[in-house]
């Protein structure tokens, strides 16, 4: 069983209900959703990836694939978009009304409780949500910094203290470069921002190494079954400076001592060149890179086992379960992988929605709802 019996005994977090009103395709919808499994199909191009996303936006006040607020809403419709909807946790009892409303002209509105929240992103961190998409696959056969950025996510919902380490990092790195780029930069002169990115870096080299650990307890079964492979997967962290060892103390001190050395090389080029910034996590396969050596359907798997084990971390850490986002997920599984994936969601008691083009695909066996998509408009 990948998730234990023990995971019903801690909260759930559900999406009770949701209106639409001119939001991405649709001018107006009003729906309630089953606490454990919702099927949402129908042709491509019809919505089903669209009313997904609404769900993502109502938990994280944002939208799913990194556009505008502008975008949400509906070409031809009112010059704002709504979305309103209930949040449930089931222990302790908490019910929480959410409203996202954005504008044509790219602003945003966020109501929880009739209140706006004081710290957008700290709210959100209140509503966990783990997605999976088809574009996703980048997360295995992409740049370095997609990896950083998302492993940096999962710490912020676990450590939110890491949010502020990065934001901190980020300005330290900012008032180096330009301090380098001034032609200016001498090393007595630069001394202070090494010693603080150390300091800050070191927190997030720390928690990252301590994710990945965390990760490949987990991910080398997922992906077994998932991929109907042999070959076993984990993820790999490697520093852009050589450490000595993994506590923070170590790692602050190979930090500084990395951009000392690297000074001369810096002021050349002009930025820093050496820290988390430059940091390389992968995903491998049988030992070798997803990068460089896996087929699309090898790359999808591996993502899909570390959504999977993100998952489990909250379980395990947070003692929550999200709510479980997968759109298109069988198209590319066969069936001995599209049953051990349904068997997986059904021990899952967390709330999931799932898209595809023909709810026959869908070889889920617990009780659930589906919804037909067709132009925009909903039939359940």
């Amino acid at each position: 069983m990948i998730f234990p019996v023990s995971q019903f005994t801690i909260p759930v977090l559900i999406v009770k209900s949701l209106s639409l009103r001119d939001i991405r395709c649709y001018a107006s919808e009003t729906l309630s959703f089953h606490p454990r499994f919702n099927l949402v199909y129908g042709e491509n191009g019809q919505g089903k990836t669209n009313l997904l996303e609404a769900v993502y936006m109502l938990c994280r006040f944002k939208p799913l694939r990194g556009v505008s607020s502008s975008e949400i809403v509906r070409f031809g419709g009112r010059s704002s978009a709504l979305l309103k909807g209930v949040i449930e946790k089931d222990s302790p009892a908490l019910v929480t009304d959410v409203s996202v409303s954005f504008s044509d002209k790219g602003g945003k509105k966020v109501e929880v409780n009739g209140k706006r929240p004081a710290n957008l992103a700290k709210k959100a961190l209140d509503f966990e949500v783990v997605h999976f998409t088809p574009s996703e696959v980048e997360l295995a056969k992409g740049s370095p910094s997609l990896r950083r950025r998302y492993f940096d996510s999962i710490i912020c919902g676990l450590v939110p203290s890491h949010f502020q380490d990065i934001l901190d990092f980020q300005r330290v790195l900012r008032q180096r470069n330009s301090f380098l780029a001034s032609g200016r930069a001498t090393s007595s002169g630069i001394a202070l921002w090494d010693g603080q990115m150390a300091e800050i870096g070191a927190r997030i080299v720390e928690k990252r190494l301590r994710l990945v650990k965390r990760i490949n307890r987990e991910i080398d079964t997922l992906y077994r079954g998932i991929g109907g492979a042999d070959m076993g997967a984990k993820a790999q962290y490697e520093t852009s400076f050589e450490i000595s060892g993994g506590k923070r103390g170590e790692l602050s001190n190979s930090i500084k001592k990395a951009l000392e050395n690297g000074f001369s090389r810096d002021t050349k080029a002009r930025h820093t060149s050496t820290g988390p910034h430059r940091d390389r996590i992968s995903l491998q396969i049988g030992g070798k890179d997803c990068a460089l050596f896996a087929s699309q359907g090898e790359a999808r798997s591996v993502v899909l086992a570390l959504k999977m084990a993100e998952i489990r971390l909250y379980q395990e850490i947070k003692k929550e379960n999200p709510i479980f986002l997968l759109d298109d997920i069988s198209s590319e599984l066969d069936g001995k992988r599209r049953k051990f994936l349904f068997d997986m969601l059904l021990d899952y008691p967390g709330q999931v929605f799932v898209t595809s083009t023909s709810a026959s695909d869908i070889l889920y066996r617990g009780k659930h709802k589906k919804f037909r998509i067709q132009a925009g408009k909903v039939a359940e």
